[in-house]
């Protein structure tokens, strides 16, 4: 009975933590062009995803990377609606990759978030490549993620620099 009890209280624990990160992932991005910031520079989506990885595991982040871009454009018009299945495929990755990484290696810190980040840029590469004629993607596959990473690469940073000491200092990287 105790056993069940805690998995409960852990379901409960990483719905209503990656429910939170839906939320985060919707604030950031609205404040960022509520500031007038430019969103394919700081990345705002990506924080969340690469955050549920981190704090939750791979599947809340892999469905909160997901999640994101979508609840976005319907809150908010953005990203463009053509973006949407590329970033959500993107931030997938980075959720699911940022976890599987900080869950079941010995892998910490700004490690994890650059090999989430280099896994996420071959997932928005196969994404662009597979979806990108018929989103109306003009660029080839290859251009459009070397742009993405050129212009972001602000966020790129800040993710790097911010993201996992922010996992660490709440304690919540890690086994559970």
């Amino acid at each position: 009975m105790a056993g069940s009890h805690a998995v409960a209280l852990r379901l409960i624990h990483t719905r209503s933590g990656a429910i939170a990160l839906v939320a985060v992932a919707q604030a950031l991005p609205w404040s960022v062009h509520l500031l007038h910031l430019p969103g394919p520079v700081l990345l705002p989506i990506h924080f969340a995803a690469l955050l549920g990885g981190l704090a939750l595991g791979p599947i809340p982040g892999l469905v909160n990377g997901l999640a994101a871009p979508a609840v976005s454009f319907l809150l908010t018009g953005l990203p463009p609606v053509a973006l949407v299945p590329l970033l959500g495929v993107e931030a997938a990755v980075y959720g699911a990759v940022a976890g599987l990484l900080a869950y079941h290696t010995a892998c910490r810190g700004g490690w994890v978030v650059l090999a989430a980040l280099a896994a996420g840029r071959v997932g928005l590469l196969a994404a662009a490549a597979i979806m990108g004629p018929a989103l109306g993607l003009h660029a080839s596959a290859v251009s459009f993620v070397l742009h993405a990473a050129w212009a972001g690469w602000a966020g790129i940073a800040l993710q790097v620099g911010l993201l996992a000491p922010a996992a660490r200092a709440l304690a919540l990287v890690g086994p559970r």
